[in-house]
């Protein structure tokens, strides 16, 4: 509290006055153009894709006319959606966006990590409760195990990347990580707990070390 009164409050105050009385900015008036049928396009092809995703192979097989259907309009919308993006003045998604190699493969990662964190998220929980006759909160200290590794290996992999290096700290923590999402595959029926913990023990440690940055590496000399 002594801190925030003494440092922050006086340094915060003088900071306002500073940009009050220094700080000038052109106003540009210029009335923004929405990209609407970008928008609205990226929305009907996002809503298909999660629609195949989930219905496939429960509602319906994967291997059927609905499912070949959804397919087929997805794949349209996603043309129709890059052409309203090139002709768009203003577009939500540009396309150099996917011409820097920065920039997709950051999206590449989140979307593998989003992946890889998502499906013990979802699944992992209810396999405990349902399968290995768990309650909740013992199923809950079993996603939980994953956030004790992760952390720690976060920690420790600045010295690895100074010894190793980004590039190669990064892939071992890729071959580390398909390892053990494959490692779910040869858990025993009905599961023991020890090796779900173990497995998201490992996938934590995994995960730590290749943070999003790493992927930028791939651009260096």
């Amino acid at each position: 509290m002594a801190m925030d009164i003494f440092i922050n409050i006086p340094f915060g105050m003088a900071s306002i006055i500073l940009l009050v009385k220094f700080l000038r900015e052109e106003k540009i008036k210029q009335r923004p153009k929405i990209d609407w049928k970008g928008a609205i396009a990226m929305l009907l092809t996002g809503t298909l894709i999660m629609l195949w995703l989930m219905k496939g192979g429960q509602s319906w097989p994967w291997f059927s006319f609905t499912s070949s259907l959804l397919l087929v309009l997805i794949l349209l919308l996603i043309y129709i959606t890059i052409r309203f993006e090139k002709r768009a003045e203003d577009p939500i998604l540009p396309s150099w966006v996917w011409k820097e190699p920065i920039l997709v493969g950051a999206n590449l990662a989140i979307i593998g990590m989003g992946v890889i964190m998502i499906g013990p998220n979802m699944y992992l929980a209810i396999f405990a409760q349902s399968v290995t006759g768990l309650g909740a909160i013992a199923a809950g200290f079993i996603l939980a195990s994953m956030s004790i590794t992760w952390p720690l290996s976060s920690s420790l992999a600045g010295k690895l990347y100074l010894r190793f290096g980004f590039r190669n700290t990064a892939l071992c923590g890729i071959i580390l990580v398909i390892m053990g999402t494959v490692a779910f595959l040869f858990i025993p029926f009905p599961g023991l707990v020890w090796m779900l913990v173990s497995v998201q023990l490992l996938l934590g440690a995994d995960l730590g070390l290749f943070p999003l940055r790493c992927w930028w590496v791939y651009n260096l000399p």
